[in-house]
Order: structure tokens, then sequence, then C-alpha cells
């Protein structure tokens, strides 16, 4: 039973709102009722007590007409002797025998419009006295997930905790009512350029989405367009909403380093032309032996910055993280019961161009450390092979370049990534430079490095756009045939 005070609240506003055709769940909303159990108890039940404080005598809601005009028949999905015995048993069949789960509810945004017309509707019936506070309408979408957790919750045999990485979903979809939010957004669009505002008219699935729907029915003019669109009040006869349930894993993140021993290997799969290039690529290599192990539908890779494909990556190696994408597994720091040790080996044995170390289980949080991690001003140390276009000796490359200190430079963007990178001029700093010369037109070059600095083209020049370079340092020109990467300083 309603308490007092919630049951008068309730019962005023039960002839209007039940006259459109809203349920008595909905009732219970709008009258600010925040107790789950009221809302666990029958439709009937709650429109029985209702009815009997009203003193007279209100329509009944939602009778021969359809689902609920507000929620669309969302609050009555857990009392649908079909749909609900139907859900569960899906989430059975895919449960993995989580003993903890997060639930979370995704519903239309035309819930939120036709919530906004009802209130409005219900204001201007009810008199200035008992105007409604639209902030105090209970979420309904919290109220479902009250109502169907605890469903979910029986029938896996588990706790509800929103920390946890088991998650169930249920989606709420209603395909006949989603033009109504579009229209809603499209008119507040129409009106901020009528008013010569930038806002440009939006034609994609976003343009009902939850932030700019909300955005729309907070501004002043919203009744307006709500009884233009038809949506003040909200029509009735709405056929019921359609729901879905699914479950899957937060993505398990796995850390480490990796060494990369091939010059024909991107980090990630490279895709030109609708062709492939590359023998492989680092991510492959280690999926190959991660996501069967994890039963993952697909792998992320993130690196600490990136190598070039020709060139390798030595030393103590990169540090990376891949994410298992909706896995199969049980306990973090395990796959299906496989000690991390282990399938490090096995990518080892596996992969004759990529070596791991470090395996470990990692917090999703570590993802944006590692993109931090190589922006970073962290020092390189890097070893190429050089060629020059004129003879020179060992003291004059090791005055010129040996001798040269810290050498900074300025960088303009290199040609080869002008696609893909704005046009800058960077400085950057060549910290030292130890050079072993291989033969008069050859030497090999050790550097270290600011981060960020193009190696390839403070040799060649990169036709002047890289000043000094080794070419200028030397006073010929030179090209890198081969660059690898020695280590990663500085590190934390």
């Amino acid at each position: 039973m309603l308490d007092v005070t919630q049951r008068d609240a309730a019962a005023r506003l039960a002839p209007t709102l039940g006259a459109l055709g809203v349920c008595p769940r909905c009732v219970l909303r709008f009258a600010g009722v925040s107790d789950e159990a009221q809302y666990a108890r029958s439709q009937a039940d709650v429109w029985a007590e209702l009815r009997g404080a009203a003193g007279s005598e209100p329509a009944a809601p939602c009778a021969e007409a359809g689902a609920c005009c507000v929620c669309l028949g969302m609050l009555a999905l857990v009392d649908d002797a079909e749909s609900a015995p139907r859900l569960l048993a899906e989430l059975t069949a895919a449960s993995i025998g989580a003993r903890r789960f997060a639930f979370d509810v995704a519903m239309p945004s035309s819930i939120l419009v036709r919530q906004r017309g009802a209130f409005l509707h219900a204001n201007a019936s009810v008199g200035r006295e008992r105007m409604l506070r639209y902030d105090a309408i209970v979420d309904a979408k919290g109220v479902l997930k009250g109502q169907f957790s605890a469903q979910v919750a029986a029938t896996l045999d588990a706790l509800r905790d929103d920390a946890s990485p088991y998650r169930v979903l249920l989606t709420v979809e209603h395909v006949a009512c989603e033009r109504e939010s579009e229209a809603i957004v499209d008119a507040s669009s129409r009106g901020a350029r009528a008013d010569g505002g930038k806002r440009q008219r939006v034609n994609d699935p976003s343009a009902s989405s939850m932030r700019s729907v909300l955005k729309a029915l907070s501004e002043p003019d919203c009744r307006a367009r709500l009884e233009r669109a038809g949506l003040c009040p909200p029509p009735a006869g709405v056929t019921p909403c359609s729901a879905s349930l699914r479950a899957s894993h937060a993505p398990v993140c796995i850390g480490g380093r990796y060494n990369k021993y091939s010059r024909e290997m991107p980090q990630t799969p490279w895709w030109l032309d609708n062709e492939k290039r590359g023998i492989s690529s680092v991510q492959e290599e280690l999926q190959t032996v991660l996501q069967p192990a994890y039963a993952a539908s697909a792998t992320v890779f993130h690196g600490a910055g990136r190598e070039d494909v020709d060139v390798r990556m030595l030393g103590s190696g990169r540090p990376f993280v891949i994410e298992m994408q909706e896995p199969a597994c049980l306990e973090p720091g395990t796959a299906v019961g496989t000690p991390l040790a282990e399938l490090e080996a096995a990518i080892n044995l596996a992969s004759e161009h990529v070596q791991v170390s470090q395996l470990r289980v990692v917090p999703s949080s570590s993802i944006g450390d590692l993109v931090r991690e190589g922006e970073s001003e962290h020092r390189k140390a890097y070893r190429c092979v050089v060629w020059l276009s004129r003879r020179v000796s060992a003291r004059e490359v090791a005055d010129k370049l040996d001798g040269a200190g810290e050498v900074l430079l300025e960088q303009r963007t290199p040609i080869r990534v002008l696609h893909r990178r704005p046009l800058l001029t960077r400085p950057r700093t060549v910290y030292s430079m130890r050079s072993e010369l291989l033969n008069g037109h050859y030497l090999m070059l050790d550097l270290v490095t600011q981060s960020g600095t193009y190696v390839k083209e403070f040799v060649h020049g990169d036709f002047g756009r890289t000043h000094p370079n080794v070419g200028s340092l030397l006073g010929c020109s030179a090209d890198i045939l081969q660059l690898d990467v020695l280590s990663i300083l500085d590190e934390r």
C-alpha cells in the first residue's frame, strides 16, 4: 500500500493521466513515488488503490487501447507472460556462470518525448496549486532496472553488482515511435537556424540520441513543438514495445611488451586500396593465441606509439594493451583456466616475428595511460644504417656527428605522412650520436632523440624539410637503409 501522501498525489493525477492511457506505474512515477516495492505490485492492484482514493471513477489506463502512451509498455514487460520468460531463457543460455552481474537498460528516446508531453498536458489540467515538478518524476529506466534485475538475479542465481565485468543489457525498442524523437530534434534545429544559429540538421541516428532529445525538450518552445507534432498530449493506442536481453563480459585488457623482428610487419592490420599489406601484424600474431583462448569476439590493440612497418622494435620492447572483446572469461587473470604465462609462451613459440613479455591483466584505465605515455616527452634510442653520396673518413664522421652534441632540429611534417598529419614545423632534439664507419660510403649510426622525432627524415633531410640533417652536417647527400628502435628511455 502507498502511504497517505503518495496515494493522494497519485490519486489526483489518476483521472487526467488515466484518460490519456497512462499505465498505473507511470502514474506512480509522475506522483514522485520512489519506493521500488510499489512498482513490484501488479498494475491492477495499483489501479484499484488509486481508484478507491480518487473518490471518483477515473478512466482505466490502457484499457483496450494498447500499451501505455508514455512508457510504451516498457514497465509492463515483467508482467508479460510470454516476453519475460523468453528473455530470461535466452539469458540462461548465454550465461557463463558469473556470480555477479551489472544490469542496464537501453530505452527509446521517444519515451522521454511522450513523458514531457504528458507532463505538460497534466499540468494544464490540474490547476496551478497542484502543478507537477518535472524533476520529481521518477526515472522510467530506473524503475525497470529495479523490476527486471531482480528476475535476472533469480535466473542467474547471482548478485547484482554494478562494478561487475559481466554485463546484462535489456534493450527496449519501438520502431513505430522513432520518428517522434527525430521530429522534435529536427524542429529544435530549424528553430536554432531561424534565430541565426549555426546548428546543422542531422539526418543520422544520433539525431534521436538521448542527449539531443533532452536538449530539445529543455528549450522554451518545447510545448509548442510537441503540440505541432501531436505529442502533447501523447496519442494513445500504441502497440507494445519489443525487448531483447543480451549478456556480455566487459573487455579483458592484457598488457605487456612486444618485440618485432620483421621489416615487413605493421603494428596493426594495414589495408591499402582494399588490399592487405605486410606479412602479418603484431596484433594478429598476438590474437592468434589470445582470441581463441578467451573466446573473444574481437580484439583491439593499443601501443605506446608505433614504429614503421620496416622498422624493428628491439631492446626491452614496446608497451601495449590488447583488449579481448566480449570474452568468455570467468576470472580476471585467466583465460578459460589457462595461466597468462602459458599464453605468453604459446605466442612466442608460434610467432617467428613477434615476441612478448610481461603479459598480465590490466585495468581498462591503463589504455589512456598508454596513449599518454606514447605522447610523452621521453627519449628513444635508435640504430640506423646510412648511405652517403661521397666517401668520408672516420675522423670527419666523429667530428661532425659524434662531436655535434645536442642538435636542435626544425622538422616540417614529412611528405610521407602529410595525408594523415597536419602541416606543422616541430622543434625536436637529437641528444647524442655515435657512429661506426663501415666503409667510405656507409656508416652505422646510433642516436638518442626526443620522442616524436622523425629519424628517417633527420638522415635524408626530406627535401630540406628537416634541418639540419645528417647530409647537411656532412656536406653530402644521405639516405637511410635500415632503422631499428633499440629502446624507449625515461619510462616510468
